[in-house]
């Protein structure tokens, strides 16, 4: 029994620091990626209070889906520049100020309504 509760404590102090999902807005929009503003969890187990922003590099491919908050499907044509995005992520992630924990693969991109 000890050892199971060792093995639980662990793993949750591995996820802890992960995140599957992030809200930002998008800077840059292409084919197969989009560049979203990720500072507030990159900066969130920091005492940095720097106003540096840090962009995430999301991968989509064919697997991503899109669709609005209310839902409705889209298609990433629809999706602009400056819009305000929820990101679910394919897989667990600790963002942080390193530039390669911001390279993320999005399983599915919700535009938000402002």
């Amino acid at each position: 029994m000890g050892k199971k509760r060792i093995f639980i404590i662990v793993v949750a102090m591995f996820l802890s620091g992960c995140t599957k999902t992030f809200e930002g807005v998008v800077y840059e929009v292409a084919e197969d990626y989009f560049l979203i503003d990720c500072s507030d969890e990159a900066k969130i187990k920091s005492n940095d209070i720097e106003d540096i922003g840090y962009g995430c590099k999301v991968k989509l491919s064919d697997k991503t889906s899109f669709r609005s908050e209310t839902g409705e499907s889209l298609v990433l044509e629809e999706i602009k520049e400056e819009a305000t995005v929820r990101v679910l992520l394919m897989h667990s992630k600790n963002i942080t100020q390193s530039k390669e924990s911001r390279n993320l693969e999005a399983k599915e991109i919700i535009v938000l309504d402002e």
